[in-house]
This record gives C-alpha cells, sequence and structure tokens, in this order.
C-alpha cells in the first residue's frame, strides 16, 4: 500500500472527507492539524447523536431518564443499537488510522496506541498528537510539512 503523507492544507470539511477515504491507511504520517480537525469533528458529531440517543431512546439507550419521544416507560427494557454507538463503528478504524500516522509523524510506531489502555498511557499518547512532528524525514516518510 502506498504511504500518504497527510500534509491536507484546506478547509476544516476537506481533512475530515480525506481522513474517512483514507481509512485504511495505516502507513505514512498525518500532521497536527489534520489529527485535531478530525479529533474536533469527532467530537461533536458524537456528543450531537448522544443527545439524539438520549431524546430519541432515554432509558433504553442506557442514559437514565424517561423516553422523551416515545412517552412509554416499557421501552426502557428494550436495549436498540444507538446512532452513537453506530457512528463509533463507522469511524473506529479511520479514527485508528490516522492516530497511527499520527504517531509516525512523532517518530513512534503504531503499536505505541495500544498503551491506551493503561491508566497513564491516554495522556502519553494525548503528548504525543500534541507535539510538533519531526520537521525531517524519518522512518515512517516525509515530514507533512514538508508536503506541498
Amino acid at each position: 500500500m502506498r504511504a500518504i503523507n497527510s500534509s491536507i492544507k484546506g478547509s476544516p470539511m476537506s481533512i475530515i472527507l480525506s481522513v474517512m477515504r483514507n481509512w485504511k491507511n495505516f502507513s505514512g504520517r498525518s500532521g497536527r492539524g489534520e489529527y485535531w480537525w478530525f479529533t474536533l469533528w469527532f467530537t461533536l458529531v458524537a456528543g450531537a447523536l448522544t443527545a439524539c440517543d438520549f431524546y430519541l431512546f432515554g432509558d433504553a439507550a442506557g442514559y437514565g431518564g424517561y423516553s422523551f419521544a416515545l412517552g412509554l416507560d416499557a421501552v426502557a427494557t428494550v436495549h436498540p443499537v444507538n446512532l452513537t454507538n453506530l457512528f463509533g463503528i463507522v469511524t473506529l478504524i479511520p479514527i485508528t488510522a490516522l492516530s497511527v500516522r499520527r504517531l509516525h509523524d512523532v517518530n513512534r510506531s503504531g503499536f505505541w496506541l495500544l498503551i491506551v489502555f493503561t491508566f497513564f498511557g491516554l495522556f502519553v499518547v494525548a503528548y504525543w498528537a500534541v507535539k510538533p512532528g519531526d520537521s525531517e524525514s524519518n522512518a515512517y516518510g516525509v515530514s507533512p510539512a514538508l508536503t506541498p
């Protein structure tokens, strides 16, 4: 598979679409801008879908409370596949691929992403995501900042 050095310059929407198009690309490098625009979009959409789930399904979606839309207490016993979970499933591989490419930009192997499952691992990966990438070429390709 061809390595893509993601130095996307343009609108946030073009960045988001590029990440989704490169959903299976775990090689190359991604800059901070690409990573954080996608992370912001993901967070906003997940938050909006969570609010929709709460409104539509109430307790049945696992959020507690009364089902406002349906007005039935009996709905609480049904556990539908909610919108937030579907969104998470659809974006799981693209956001993982983007995170691996972001780690490549700071000259780390994608396997370092596994430390997010430890207590301090999330903080370490967040630090690497905030840290500027290598300004020179590294083992994972040319710097996204140098790509025209």
